[in-house]
């Protein structure tokens, strides 16, 4: 039994380790002018990355494990089109090494849509969803959360016409980091392990009276700029989630919010990011990383 057990890990630790040396980046508009045909092209553990730019498409995963990120982030680079589509759908068992990252998606029926999937959605703005969504999600949220504990962090969820995130998951996602901002209805629906998250114009916050999370913020205008960064002095910033793993890129203690606040100009001191030690997979830790960083992966 010791033996057929150790044969099986070897052989799980042997295909992880080929998707990783496998691994590519995809550049729109460099190798493919369209982001889905990009992802349509992808293998798991690829990289799709994006450039600034508005790309009026809607975008299925349809079950790849890669990391979709813009380039420059969510104020320079959007996602938009008609309000009948969900504009980013996961619905065939996208797991954690599914990310989509940096991105305003704007309009659109639902923002996000995840269905028997947990991806990692993080640092996208998601806005201007103004279509009703019926019976167990209360309208059209921006990110929605069906059967799937995902992990929705870093997020500005704001101006949707009703709610912010909905979640009607047997495993509940972990929602933290994020702002739910002037929704028409909840800022949050359902049932989510979440923390420190702020909320701010919303008729009701929460559902059902349900407790808000440790270091969460109610009632505290978070002070957005235009493009929905965050104004010096805003109460979200370095009061996000206080795990140095999360913290900005300037290492301070991360914000809420999708876009970090405005700080003294600072010199980025590049780091080593461990595997598995800090990070569960090659491509996590890539995908963490900046510009200078080294990832340095144990034997295995």
């Amino acid at each position: 039994m010791t033996t057929k057990f150790s044969i099986i890990i070897s052989l799980i630790l042997v295909l992880t380790t080929c998707i990783a040396l496998h691994a590519a980046v995809i550049n729109v508009p460099a190798d493919y002018s369209v982001i889905q045909t990009a992802i349509n092209n992808s293998q798991n553990g690829d990289t799709v990355l994006v450039a600034p730019g508005t790309y009026q498409e809607f975008i299925y995963f349809n079950g790849k494990l890669i990391t979709l990120k813009s380039t420059d982030g969510p104020l320079v680079t959007t996602i938009t089109y008609s309000d009948d589509f969900n504009l980013v759908t996961f619905r065939d068992g996208e797991n954690e090494l599914a990310t989509i990252e940096g991105f305003t998606l704007k309009g659109g029926d639902i923002g996000i849509r995840c269905i028997n999937a947990r991806p990692r959605i993080l640092r996208n703005i998601i806005t201007g969803q103004t279509t009703d969504w019926a019976a167990v999600v209360l309208g059209g949220y921006g990110a929605v959360v069906g059967d799937s504990p995902a992990e929705i962090i870093n997020n500005t969820i704001v101006n949707n016409v009703a709610g912010g995130i909905a979640s009607n998951s047997s495993s509940p996602p972990i929602v933290f980091n994020n702002i739910m901002a002037f929704c028409g209805e909840y800022g949050l629906h359902g049932t989510v392990i979440k923390s420190y998250n702020l909320y701010y114009g919303n008729p009701e916050d929460l559902a059902y009276g349900d407790s808000y999370g440790s270091g969460s913020l109610t009632g505290l205008d978070p002070l957005f700029n235009f493009d929905y960064s965050l104004a010096p002095g805003s109460p979200c910033i370095d009061v996000g989630n206080p795990n140095p793993f999360w913290n900005d890129s300037d290492g301070t203690r991360s914000d809420i919010g999708a876009v970090p606040g405005e700080y003294p100009d600072v010199v980025y001191q590049p780091i080593t990011r461990f595997v598995p030690l800090e990070y569960e997979s090659i491509q996590f830790a890539i995908a963490s990383s900046y510009s200078g960083d080294t990832v340095e992966v144990a034997p295995g």
